[in-house]
C-alpha cells in the first residue's frame, strides 16, 4: 500500500469526477505504475532511476527516472519549480514530475489562474486543459471556476458553444450551460 495519501486523494477525486474504478483512475494519473506495483529503485542503483514491475511476471517493464528525462531534454530543476511556488513540498515535486507537469506548465496555469490550488493544477493538466484553453474561457466568462471549466472540458462544452448560450441567456453561468449541454440542448 502506498504512503502517498495526497496521491490517493487525487485518485479518489478523479474516481468521483469520472466514475472510473480506482485502478483505472490510478493508471490514468500514473500510467507507468500499477496500484499494486509502484515504481521502485533498483538495488544499489541511483535512487532516481526506477523500474516498474509487472504484476504478471515480476520483471521490469522499463527504466523511468533520470535516464528517461535526459532523453526528453533534461530533468526539470527543483529551483525552477520553487521559483513558481516556494511552498512546494518534496511530495508535491515528485507528483508534478511523475505526472509530467513542468515548471512552465505550472507557471502558465498559475499566471492565468492566480491562487489555483495544486490539486486543481493537476486536474487541469490531467484533463488536457492548457493555458490557451483557460484564456479562451476567460474571454467568454471573466471569472470561470476551475471546476466549471473542468466539467465543461469533460463533456466537450467549448467556450464558443458557451458564447452561443450567452447570446440567448445573458447572465448564464458555465454550470447552467453545462446542464443545457449535457441534456442535448444546443444554442
Amino acid at each position: 500500500m502506498t504512503d502517498d495519501s495526497h496521491f490517493k486523494h487525487l485518485v479518489r477525486e478523479r474516481m468521483a469526477r469520472t466514475g472510473e474504478t480506482y485502478t483505472a483512475a490510478h493508471a490514468a494519473l500514473r500510467p507507468d505504475a500499477t496500484p499494486h506495483h509502484p515504481p521502485v529503485a533498483r538495488p544499489g542503483a541511483d535512487p532516481d532511476d526506477t523500474v516498474a514491475f509487472t504484476g504478471d511476471t515480476g520483471y521490469a517493464e522499463g527504466a523511468t527516472g533520470r535516464a528517461e528525462h535526459r532523453e526528453q531534454g533534461g530533468p526539470s530543476s527543483m529551483a525552477a519549480y520553487l521559483d513558481v511556488d516556494p511552498a512546494l513540498s518534496v511530495d508535491d515535486l515528485v507528483m508534478l514530475g511523475s505526472l509530467g507537469i513542468t515548471p512552465d506548465d505550472l507557471a502558465g496555469i498559475r499566471t492565468e489562474w492566480p491562487g489555483c490550488r495544486l490539486d486543481d493544477v493537476v486536474s487541469l493538466h490531467t484533463m488536457g486543459v492548457t493555458t490557451d484553453v483557460i484564456v479562451a474561457w476567460q474571454e467568454v466568462d471573466r471569472d470561470p471556476g476551475v471546476h466549471d471549466v473542468l466539467g465543461a472540458v469533460s463533456v466537450g462544452l467549448t467556450p464558443q458553444t458557451f458564447r452561443g448560450y450567452l447570446e440567448r441567456f445573458g447572465g448564464l453561468t458555465v454550470n447552467r450551460a453545462l446542464e443545457l449541454y449535457t441534456v442535448g440542448i444546443t444554442p
